[in-house]
């Protein structure tokens, strides 16, 4: 497996949840998250919550994380958490192994959120 690397100590992990095919991302951040970790099976998908784009207040959003590494659907880019966290204010709300997210997404037939999971902060 191939390994891409990024700023940080750690080597970030393979990218084999990535879709470089993705002509529009803004706003699929719970759809194209899905997708990655149905590819991967070894990213775990979050549910969150960061500051949004250009003066936009919080808002819910979605990654794939894997040994301290973040990877965003939106940017198409890789962070340590570290640095993810600080410089988009991320606050996790749950992390959904492939097996949770599957069962999950059975029972709600949507991508998330699922009701009464989340409460964005003001």
């Amino acid at each position: 497996m191939e390994k891409t690397e990024h700023i940080g100590a750690n080597e970030c992990p393979a990218l084999n949840c990535r879709d470089a095919n993705v002509e529009t991302r803004a706003g699929r951040c719970l759809e194209l998250s899905f997708w990655g970790a149905f590819r991967s099976k070894t990213w775990s998908l979050v549910h969150s919550e960061t500051i949004g784009p250009k003066g936009v207040p919080r808002m819910l959003h979605a990654w794939l994380e894997q040994d301290g590494w973040v990877y965003d659907p939106i940017l198409d880019k890789t962070f340590p958490w570290v640095i993810y966290e600080a410089a988009f204010d991320a606050v996790r709300f749950k992390a959904f192994t492939w097996d949770e997210l599957n069962e999950c997404i059975s029972k709600h037939q949507h991508f998330g959120p699922w009701p009464d999971e989340y409460k964005v902060s003001s």
